[in-house]
């Protein structure tokens, strides 16, 4: 039985707006936070995730649309 396969394949094209996050001076008593937008450019979802961060749950933040802009 012959058949064919069709497939798209897309590279992650994932995009932050800034290069780098400065949080200026902050002790260890006090909460800092400073807002990014990532951005999906591939045509598929995207998952991603942060590393190095203490035990909190993110887990509603670890997948993209396509096309779509995430504030973080």
């Amino acid at each position: 039985m012959p058949f064919s396969v069709h497939a798209v394949v897309t590279k992650s094209d994932l995009e932050f707006d800034v290069s780098s996050i400065d949080f200026g001076h902050c002790t260890i008593y006090e909460a800092v936070t400073k807002s990014i937008r990532l951005t999906n450019h591939s045509m598929l979802p995207q998952e991603f995730g942060f590393v190095g961060l203490p035990e909190v749950d993110l887990s509603y933040l670890n997948n993209i649309n396509s096309n779509e802009l995430l504030e973080i």
